[in-house]
């Protein structure tokens, strides 16, 4: 089971990216990457965290 994040931002889909699920085990930091998000107004560890885990999901044709 993992966080289904293009699910928050249907936009993302439409938009030609993957949907893309954080597993599990990276729990840990998209949790901090999205408190420095909401609570610190810094969103480069959020969008850094997403462009890792979309980029793992986009083949090597298309990326």
């Amino acid at each position: 089971m993992g966080r289904q994040v293009s699910g928050d931002r249907p936009d993302l889909a439409a938009g030609g990216y993957p949907w893309t699920v954080i597993p599990v085990q990276a729990r840990d930091g998209y949790m901090a990457a999205l408190e420095a998000a909401s609570v610190g107004k810094n969103i480069v560890p959020f969008a850094s965290f997403l462009a890792e885990h979309v980029g793992r999901q986009v083949p090597a044709a298309t990326a």
